[in-house]
């Protein structure tokens, strides 16, 4: 059947791009939440610091050294808050997820493909007749593909580059 190969096909490479969306994905997370992280433990090693310096002198000793770390600390912590901030505005982890549920429904469905045509010949049949098989694929995939989220761009360019493939963005 042609149709079923067509569909296994389109059910493989929109699994391959979910795939690598989840991965692109991943690694911008991990751009921002990483430095947000060191950031954080930096500015509070220096907090600590300055308190320890702060407890040990008198008020009247205090430096411009405690006022520089203790600037310098409250940069750290603003910056650390606003890569946060900015890895919750683009809900990256839910992104992630998302991408890879969806590659894993379209491998899923692609599966199934194989299976049914290989079925196809043997009595071994779960549909009674193509038509019903057809139609059933399609919902399938029509459902999957309306539910999916979108697709990187830079993704598509880059599967249609190095696989020499005609992929529409769906």
């Amino acid at each position: 059947m042609d149709v079923l190969a067509t569909w296994k096909r389109t059910c493989d490479v929109q699994a391959k791009m979910h795939e690598r969306c989840r991965i692109v994905l991943r690694f911008r997370s991990l751009m921002l939440s990483l430095p947000a992280i060191l950031l954080s433990t930096m500015s509070g090693i220096a907090n600590l610091t300055n308190f320890n310096h702060l407890v040990s002198q008198d008020d009247d000793d205090r430096g411009l050294g405690a006022e520089i770390l203790s600037t310098l600390s409250g940069m750290m912590s603003l910056l650390a808050a606003m890569l946060f901030a900015l890895h919750r505005y683009f809900t990256l982890p839910e992104l992630q997820r998302e991408h890879m549920l969806f590659s894993n429904a379209y491998t899923r469905l692609g599966n199934e493909i194989l299976l049914h045509m290989k079925l196809m010949g043997s009595k071994q049949r779960a549909f009674t007749t193509t038509d019903e098989l057809l139609k059933d694929v399609k919902h399938r995939l029509d459902i999957i593909i309306e539910q999916s989220p979108p697709l990187l761009s830079r993704v598509v360019k880059r599967l249609a580059r190095d696989d020499r493939i005609e992929v529409q963005e769906v």
